[in-house]
């Protein structure tokens, strides 16, 4: 008896609960637009970024110390990782 009580317990507290597809509050469209200006932005800049670390490389090499510009390419490669990682939790949350 006791068993079944607490294996009936355990599979109602182990179910993930269904909230349905939800509904947007008021304003929620403002607010995504601003998200789409804010990743567009971001995303201007790391390209800008790109561009800028790609000219110190040039500049680098000509003098021997690409090493230093070599680190600063993995920092904003990694940057570009977390903002598409950004983007992709982002939208499954609200696909």
């Amino acid at each position: 008896m006791m068993h079944d009580l607490l294996h009936t317990a355990t599979s109602f507290l182990a179910e993930v609960p269904d909230f349905g597809g939800g509904e947007a509050p008021p304003g929620a469209e403002r607010l995504l637009k601003v998200g789409r200006w804010v990743m567009w932005g971001v995303t201007f800049l790391c390209v800008v970024g790109f561009l800028f670390i790609g000219a110190k490389m040039v500049n680098a090499h000509r003098h021997g110390e690409l090493e230093d510009q070599g680190k600063k390419l993995g920092i904003a490669l990694f940057g570009v990782f977390i903002i598409g990682s950004a983007t992709g939790i982002v939208g499954a949350l609200l696909g």
